[in-house]
């Protein structure tokens, strides 16, 4: 936290809107009601099948793996070395969402046959094996985000529709997320970091960091960014859309993303992977103390809502899963950050919705 020198000033101010953040998601939520009662869906008439959605992630996968993708991600962490992304930037997302809307269509056919028990029938077999060799695959590169991001989209939808997580329960779990975590980091190191102390388990959780600290060092100096600093996410949703326009406008892309703005003015160059940023630091940088308060405000009253009317909506019940499995990682990333994500997966569900017995595919045997 303290390896680059930040003015003590600097860091109270920091300190101070990291809170005002917090506060402002959780009056947000607060201050919504929804009324379920009006709610009238019948999104649970009938299980939606995910053959289609298995096959279309294996598929990637293998295409992903063949583009180089997978060699790219290991030597991201193995040598530093910065990720230009390529066309399997794109099968790598499929991939993923692909997994978030099967897991979630899993859940959401088990609540309609029961409230009340988790119905194991739902979850085909070779499925989740498929799962389960994609984490470990990007253990073994040693990728942690997507991995903490199916653990906790499941662990998140179990305890939203079915048992709650007890206090004593979320303490353990969380222990071992991070010590789990951290021993990812040691791995991708090749085993030399150097270990300071019991404190650096926590490190990646900590939201008020220097990203925060020389963001708020930035606007002093060059002022706020009006937007700018939050291009690239937004642009992301649409596939190649954000090289063609940042090729047509001629703006340069390390400046329409907080992170690459962050290591510049930190490192004093892009190249590597960089100090990466926060949703506090992302937002700032944009909007000043205003935009955080909005910002964090309107995330609260988003993330309520989800919570009112998921159980009722399909497309409810998968973008609060999607935001549970980043939400630790959030923290430390862009506002946007799961926008791309959020569309790509509801665009997905759409289809399989809409195209009956998976014949988008054209076979009748059931994968379990």
């Amino acid at each position: 936290m303290f390896q680059y020198h930040t003015d003590e000033a600097i860091i109270s101010k920091a300190s101070a809107l990291s809170l005002v953040g917090i506060i402002a998601y959780m009056y947000g939520s607060i201050t919504y009601h929804g009324n379920i009662k009006i709610v009238k869906l019948n999104e649970y008439s009938k299980n939606i099948k995910t053959n289609g959605l298995f096959i279309t992630s294996v598929i990637s996968f293998i295409i992903y793996i063949l583009l180089g993708g997978y060699s790219a991600l290991k030597n991201t962490y193995s040598s530093g070395e910065r990720d230009e992304g390529g066309l399997y930037t794109y099968f790598s997302i499929i991939v993923y969402v692909c997994i978030f809307c099967m897991i979630t269509i899993w859940f959401m056919n088990s609540y309609r046959i029961s409230k009340k028990k988790l119905q194991m029938n739902c979850f085909p077999v070779i499925q989740i094996a498929y799962i389960i060799i994609y984490i470990f695959f990007l253990i073994c590169a040693g990728s942690r985000g997507k991995v903490l991001n199916i653990i906790l989209l499941t662990f998140g939808l179990y305890s939203y529709l079915y048992k709650p997580f007890s206090f004593r329960k979320v303490i353990v779990l969380c222990a071992i997320g991070m010590v789990g975590m951290f021993s990812i980091m040691i791995y991708r190191s090749g085993g030399v970091f150097s270990f300071g102390s019991l404190a650096e388990i926590a490190m990646d959780l900590i939201i008020n960091n220097h990203n925060t600290y020389e963001s708020m060092t930035i606007v002093d100096t060059s002022g706020l960014s009006y937007g700018r600093s939050m291009l690239s996410y937004i642009l992301g949703i649409i596939p190649f859309f954000q090289g063609l326009f940042f090729g047509v406008t001629g703006i340069d892309p390390d400046t329409a993303n907080s992170a690459m703005i962050i290591t510049q003015s930190t490192l004093g160059t892009t190249d590597g992977t960089g100090t990466g940023t926060t949703i506090i630091a992302d937002i700032y940088l944009a909007f000043g103390s205003i935009g955080v308060i909005l910002f964090m405000g309107t995330l609260g009253r988003v993330v309520r809502k989800l919570l009112i009317y998921a159980k009722n909506n399909i497309y409810y019940l998968l973008i609060y899963g999607v935001l549970t499995g980043m939400s630790v990682y959030l923290a430390r990333a862009e506002f946007f950050y799961p926008a791309k994500t959020v569309v790509w997966c509801c665009f997905l569900l759409y289809i399989v919705k809409h195209h009956k017995r998976d014949s988008l595919f054209r076979h009748k045997v059931d994968i379990q």
